[in-house]
């Protein structure tokens, strides 16, 4: 699959950056060598003085929330009769006690994460998310300067380019390790 750019400018000077949409997925390797996947978002790393990939906050509310409903499901009749007849009846025992163990997990890395998201470039704390409204402006992050930056429209016929899917393996703070 192939995917075009996002070429973003400043309203107050002539700053200009990029948003390089790619597949690119976050595992969190914590303590006792369990895995939580993420995702990273756009945002603005002071360090860098420029637009990177960060890394996404977790909604711990969220995650507790969706963990209490499957708990319940794990503890209903039905699944009880498929665990008995296993896949005759769907099988859903294993698939919903994965999904169980990796909102745990989740909400273990949380409890235990104590930094702000990173720069994935950098590494850095200092990063402010991004993110655009309708017509492409950022409210919510100023720059230096005082402008904003503006999410220009995308061009159909720009050079499209194909990025290999790419994973980075962090600590439970955020710090790159190998995998």
């Amino acid at each position: 699959m192939s995917t075009a750019s996002g070429r973003v400018n400043c309203t107050g000077c002539d700053f200009q950056g990029t948003l390089q949409y790619r597949p690119l997925r976050l595992v969190y390797r914590l303590h006792d060598g369990s895995e939580v996947e993420s995702a990273r978002i756009f945002g603005w790393c002071v360090p860098c003085n420029g637009i990177r990939d960060i890394e996404a906050s977790m909604d711990g509310e969220k995650i507790r929330v969706e963990l209490e409903e499957l708990q319940k499901q794990a503890r209903s009749p039905a699944l009880l009769i498929s665990k008995v007849f296993g896949s005759l009846l769907g099988g859903r025992a294993n698939e919903l006690k994965e999904e169980i163990t990796g909102l745990e997990n989740q909400l273990r890395f949380l409890k235990s994460r104590r930094s702000k998201p990173r720069c994935l470039m950098c590494g850095g704390e200092d990063t402010k998310s991004l993110s655009f409204d309708e017509r492409g402006l950022s409210l919510e992050f100023v720059h230096e300067c005082g402008g904003h930056l503006k999410l220009e429209p995308t061009d159909p016929d720009a050079i499209r380019f194909s990025y290999r899917p790419e994973t980075i393996f962090l600590d439970h703070e955020g710090r790159k390790i190998t995998p």
